[in-house]
């Protein structure tokens, strides 16, 4: 009877707000289209007037609709909680008839109360022990901290508008100014839902237009806290709101799961024209993580033209003749260098089936945990892992005037020795039918760049999830990048970008730029 009691009044109420709403279009329709004061017009401008007088009663019309749909989804969970409410009513009156029938045993007081009212009462209690938790939470995000170290430790807020956020982070590769996500576009619409709640009928709405600022405070503890502005109607005046998304306590969720990955083997491609000295350094890499320390990798080169080839190929025979190894294979391609079509053509080289694999650049230097990590986060039919890589500064300038370091020391993770690549999608651990399922690589893109993203592009318009994460075993050695002029216009910008960015720290290029020297 509750339940369609509540179906009633939502239809009842739904009819008659949107019947005047209708009737008072249709005549305001007519009126425009068909009075004689509009057909003897000698000019425009009264047509342009009735046209957006329509035109702001149909938004205003429009942002009510939005209201009444928030709270019909309200109502609708209430109907739910209502009807989950029933159902424990007959489940613990069921229970109830029958200790009653064996004498009451096991029965005690709680038979004696109404199940109904206990339900709320529990739903009340988790409501009110919730907003408890998440006022002290707030409590104590708010509380001003003393003692800071230095004022870099000093809480700092993101603003944002109905726009754009804008970002604190500081460097070269970084957006200071970005589109609002969708946890911006949540918020905006919960606060205008609860203004326009408390606004009376002759009082005009809020909508999202009108914020003027907002800010974002973030405690990866705690949770986001918002503040929020908008206009009112009175001059100088602005209605203020706060509101908090908290964090719950930390707890385990889901099923206790194991990964087994020991029997996986990774198969590394990568794709060469020229840079003999640069293959050189990676194989001998090459030797010490794959062949004698992980010993499950198999390694496919697909090298363009013909300058080189005979020099590259017999150094992979000597490595194989070397460490008695034979896990390996050269393949070769008299086409233009196009990146994409050496990986689609090692990929389509593996007749072993469904295996795991890697693309990888002569660049790249990787330890044997990254491998562990590879087999872990790429999953068959499920996952593909993106790792983000380490781009390494030139060392000309991270080191000048200093002592430069071996080799294995300079692969540090520090702001002044180079920084994340969090917009490069080359390096990819993927299973070979994944890559396929989307249709490869595009054969057409040739030269240097533009082939991962159109391939990120295909795997996130499937069913496959994209596990994108920094990975710290994972580093790619500075190298002089030399941009061809002829490449398409979208990748000589993309290439003078990057050389522009992975070449030194902010801080560095501006000592240079200025003529400086800063011990």
């Amino acid at each position: 009877v509750t339940v369609s009691t509540v179906l009633v009044l939502i239809v009842a109420y739904t009819l008659l707000t949107f019947r005047p709403w209708l009737r008072l279009s249709r005549q305001s329709y007519q009126f425009v289209k068909g009075s004689p004061m509009l057909l003897a017009c000698e000019s425009d401008g009264q047509v342009t007037y009735l046209m957006n007088l329509l035109k702001r009663q149909e938004a205003k019309h429009k942002l009510e609709i939005k209201g009444l749909r928030g709270k019909i989804f309200d109502l609708h969970e209430k109907i739910n909680l209502t009807v989950q409410q029933l159902k424990s009513l007959k489940t613990v009156e069921g229970n109830c008839s029958g200790n009653m029938y064996n004498g009451g045993i096991g029965g005690g007081d709680a038979c004696g109360v109404d199940p109904f009212q206990l339900r709320i009462v529990n739903e009340q209690k988790k409501e009110g022990a919730l907003k408890q938790f998440s006022e002290e939470e707030l409590n104590r995000l708010s509380t001003p901290r003393t003692g800071f170290k230095n004022h870099f430790e000093a809480p700092l807020m993101e603003a944002f508008t109905s726009s754009y956020s804008y970002h604190r982070e500081v460097g070269m590769a970084t957006v200071p100014r970005q589109k609002l996500t969708r946890e911006h576009g949540e918020v905006i619409s919960t606060a205008v839902r609860l203004l326009n709640d408390e606004i009376h009928d002759t009082a005009p709405l809020v909508s999202s237009r009108d914020l003027v600022d907002g800010f974002s405070l973030y405690n990866r503890t705690r949770g986001t806290l918002y503040e929020l502005y908008f206009r009112s109607p009175s001059v100088n005046t602005f209605r203020h709101l706060r509101v908090f998304r908290p964090f719950a306590p930390v707890r385990v969720v889901g099923k206790r799961t194991g990964v087994e990955r020991s029997d996986v083997w990774v198969n590394v491609i990568v794709t060469l024209q020229g840079r003999l000295d640069r293959f050189k350094a990676f194989v001998k890499m090459y030797v010490d993580v794959c062949v004698k320390q992980d010993k499950r990798v198999f390694l496919t080169v697909v090298y363009f033209g013909t300058d080189g080839r005979e020099q590259a190929e017999k150094i992979l025979k000597k490595m194989a003749s070397d460490n008695s190894y034979e896990h390996y294979k050269f393949l070769t391609s008299d086409l233009k260098f196009s990146r994409g079509r050496g990986l689609q053509h090692g990929a389509e080289d593996l007749k072993q089936g469904n295996v795991l694999m890697f693309f990888c650049d002569v660049d790249m230097v990787f330890d044997a945990e990254f491998l562990d990590r590879c087999r872990m986060h790429a999953s068959p039919g499920r996952k593909i892992y993106y790792p983000i890589v380490f781009s390494l500064y030139n060392p000309d300038i991270v080191y000048a005037g200093k002592s430069r370091p071996s080799f294995r020391d300079q692969l540090v993770i520090g702001h002044e020795t180079g920084t994340w690549r969090k917009y490069g999608y080359g390096m990819a651990c993927l299973y070979r039918d994944d890559l396929f399922s989307v249709g490869g690589f595009d054969l057409s893109i040739e030269g240097w760049g533009g082939e991962d993203n159109d391939l990120l592009k295909k795997f996130k318009c499937s069913s496959l999830e994209i596990f994108r994460a920094v990975d710290r075993g994972l580093f790619h050695l500075y190298h002089e990048k030399l941009c061809d002029p002829e490449l398409s216009d979208g990748q000589y910008d993309d290439c003078t970008r990057n050389r522009a960015i992975y070449e030194a720290s902010h801080r560095q290029l501006g000592l240079r730029v200025l003529n400086l020297n800063v011990s």
